[in-house]
């Protein structure tokens, strides 16, 4: 039997992370539920409140009911809308669909004798009241949920209490962003305009020679965009309004490899009075068909294929925004057929088609090289066979081996790469946990320690630092009368043995389970970083299929400190982050866009609040409170600094007045009124603001996309895996694109 959290399967595979946080998550795999018997007391009052994120549209979110009264309530999504229903006569239905694969709050509210009752979505009781639904849906959810709770009472989905089928811990994106097309069906998703920085990037895979990838209609009829295959080569339709331009690749790509198709718009300053954009219908009202279209759309004309797609497509990026969709197995689809794995990394292939609209005669301004945009993010390599930990605070991999295999002797190989000081390696004890032998990182050595109950625990200390972010192996040898450790091709260390040391399966890599009690030497933290290659007497174990893995995902192939946010990662700081007059942040930053929050904090009402933030390529920090408003802005031009550089930032905000520096560039300031103390006690977000998040005084609700290092808060250095919550956040490493 094999438990898998947090990390995903299926014959398209891409490396995007896994969501993690200090709350209890899970993930639903639209196959099972899970059931409880004892959590809730039929008492006249019902209180529930979890948080969801699905790109389902039905599903059965919740159900319960009262045998005594033959009365029930459920929570479900119809049609992407959240539904709530108390009884067969009273439901409400929320005004807007939430099947966004956000991050959604839901709170619900009654009394079994129905003298009141709430539906209340994101902190906001913005829902209508419907006679009108059917039955209850009963199809299975596809997606993930956390925070549950019952009145107070938090749930653990998992505590053994109730049946649990297809759900595990952790939130997987690979599960989320990937979908299978049998060439007899179609998605639909919230579209985007493709405006003045228009840019689109999904990959995609298939055998099959025809078909429609994408398409995206307007309101206008002349309005649209589409990616099509014909016979195997890649066909791009796009109307701004003005003619319908047309572009084809002059290679087949029906190869069962993955490719990435990038579509961008340039010329945008001079393109002619009404095609300033390509307008699509945006947000919650879908627009964006994937794969196929419903029957009785009309779009003839509007791509050079209208065929249904057969084959995977995965991770749309739309202006830097993502659309997230299903799963896919390219072995069913395509059973004879299946790409194979080769090489030590995992390529994509991906070409660019950029489009140059019509332009009219306008004058054009001298080219200035320091002001073109950098590249746009690629796919980054990952290394066949490397797992990361660390993304989560348990981060582990479980190994189930026999007893007899490390009773007496046994020897384990690991290949490692980090830049952080601390972490578990691997860990082995028995059920009393009073023999054990630990491998782990202190300092950034490796440390033996291990103990065997009749004499004091005694630990090996190496001498040779390998948290530089380059591979080193370890190997531990332990026989009858010693243990030995030995790190890359340096002298062996050995320890004697006074007694057997009693020690059962299984064995924990990279961590151990949060539930454990440890010895006093023995490090907490989970391993942050990578690891490969590892081996137990001899035989080769693959982590990822390890008997039960939690918060591991691909290690990227090259790598450089700092900390990774893929466009759908957030950090909640601290939950009651408190300013009154002062605050200084300092960090490096890099990335390829233009637009992103890295700091974020607002009272409910977004006043007072206060944001740091790129906004069309300018860093932007803004403060606002009942006495006005007040900003300083930084950055030499548009794109200097989304140029894929480390730049150095010092923020800090006084009472009345911002600074923010750049690099060594000379201080900018936003001066406001006599008093602009703050009195903020909130959570504080870094790289993005969850969907239940309040936007506060921020420009854009776009996450950041690129990395962040060195960052202090008041002169505290920020340790990522001790803040409050971590959402896909990439703790180990900063992945470097490779030309």
């Amino acid at each position: 039997f094999r438990e898998l959290i947090g990390h995903g399967c299926g014959g398209c595979h891409i490396p995007p992370g896994i969501e993690t946080g200090g709350a209890l998550t899970y993930q639903f795999d639209g196959t099972g539920y899970s059931s409880r018997i004892d959590d809730i007391k039929h008492t006249r009052e019902f209180s529930l409140t979890f948080r969801f994120r699905s790109y389902w549209k039905d599903a059965l979110l919740f159900f319960t009911h009262n045998p005594q009264y033959r009365e029930y309530i459920s929570v479900e999504l119809d049609d992407g809308f959240i539904v709530f229903r108390y009884t067969d006569h009273n439901k409400m239905k929320s005004r807007l669909k939430y099947n966004n694969n956000q991050w959604i709050k839901v709170s619900v509210q009654a009394s079994w004798n129905l003298e009141k009752a709430a539906l209340i979505i994101n902190n906001n009781e913005e829902v209508i009241e419907s006679r009108h639904l059917y039955d209850v849906i009963s199809t299975a959810f596809l997606g993930c949920l956390k925070d549950m709770h019952f009145g107070p009472k938090i749930i653990n989905l998992l505590d053994g209490s109730g049946v649990v089928v297809g759900v595990h811990l952790g939130c997987n994106l690979q599960m989320l962003n990937t979908i299978g097309f049998e060439g007899t069906g179609f998605a639909e998703l919230p579209s985007y305009d493709m405006g003045k920085d228009g840019s689109l990037f999904f990959s995609f895979i298939t055998y099959h020679k025809d078909g429609l990838m994408l398409l995206a209609k307007g309101v206008n009829p002349s309005s649209y965009y589409s990616v099509s295959m014909v016979n195997g080569v890649i066909h791009v339709w796009c109307n701004a309004g003005v003619g319908r331009t047309e572009i084809a690749t002059s290679k087949q790509y029906n190869d069962g490899k993955r490719h990435g198709v990038s579509l961008v718009k340039i010329n945008r300053s001079h393109l002619p009075q009404g095609a300033s954009r390509i307008n699509s219908m945006r947000g919650t009202l879908g627009g964006l068909f994937v794969g196929g279209i419903p029957e009785g759309l009309d779009a003839f004309g509007k791509a050079a294929s209208l065929d249904n797609f057969r084959g995977c497509i995965s991770n749309i990026g739309i202006n830097s925004d993502n659309a997230d969709i299903g799963r896919c197995d390219l072995t069913r689809l395509f059973p004879e057929m299946v790409p194979s794995d080769s090489g030590e990394s995992t390529k994509y292939h991906s070409f660019t088609i950029t489009i140059t609209l019509p332009t009219s005669p306008t004058t054009t301004a001298p080219y200035i090289p320091s002001s073109t945009p950098a590249p746009k993010d690629g796919i980054y390599d990952v290394i066949s066979g490397a797992q990361a930990f660390g993304d989560l605070v348990n981060s582990y991999a479980e190994i189930l081996v026999r007893k007899r295999e490390i009773v007496k002797d046994f020897n384990m190989t690991v290949e490692v790469r980090t830049f952080y000081k601390t972490g578990m390696v691997f860990f082995i004890t028995n059920e009393l946990h009073d023999d054990y032998v630990a491998v782990q990182l202190s300092g950034g050595r490796v440390v033996v320690v291990y103990n065997d109950r009749k004499s004091d625990t005694k630990q090996i200390f190496t001498n040779i630092l390998i948290n530089d972010g380059i591979w080193h192996t370890i190997k531990l040898l332990k026989d009858f009368k010693s243990i030995t450790i030995t790190v890359d091709d340096h002298t062996p260390l050995s320890s004697t043995i006074t007694r057997k040391i009693d020690v059962i399966a299984p064995i924990y890599v990279g961590g151990f389970d949060p539930r454990f009690g440890v010895a006093e030497n023995v490090v907490a933290q989970s391993f942050k970083g990578c690891m490969r290659k590892f081996n137990l007497n001899g035989n080769d174990v693959d982590l990822a299929n390890s008997k039960r893995v939690m918060g591991v995902r691909p290690c990227f192939k090259k790598v450089e400190r700092g900390v990774h946010f893929d466009g759908y990662s957030y950090a909640t700081y601290a939950e009651f982050f408190e300013i009154k007059s002062h605050l200084r942040i300092e960090f490096d930053f890099k990335t390829t866009k233009q637009y992103g929050v890295i700091i974020s904090i607002s009272n409910y009402r977004d006043n007072p609040a206060l944001a740091l933030e790129l906004h069309q390529g300018w860093l932007k920090f803004s403060v606002i409170n009942s006495g006005g408003s007040f900003i300083a802005v930084g950055g030499q031009c548009e794109f200097c600094l989304c140029d894929n550089r480390w730049h150095k930032v010092v923020a800090e905000y006084i009472n009345n007045a911002v600074t923010l520096t750049i690099d060594e560039g000379s201080p900018k300031v936003g001066v406001g009124g006599d008093d602009m103390s703050l009195n903020l006690r909130n959570e504080l977000y870094i790289g993005g603001i969850p969907g239940f998040g309040n936007s506060g005084i921020s420009q854009t609700r776009e996450f950041f996309v690129g990395c962040l290092r060195n960052m202090k808060i008041n002169g505290k250095s920020v340790e990522w895996h001790e803040t409050f919550e971590l959402e896909n956040v990439h703790i180990a490493a900063c992945p470097v694109e490779e030309y």
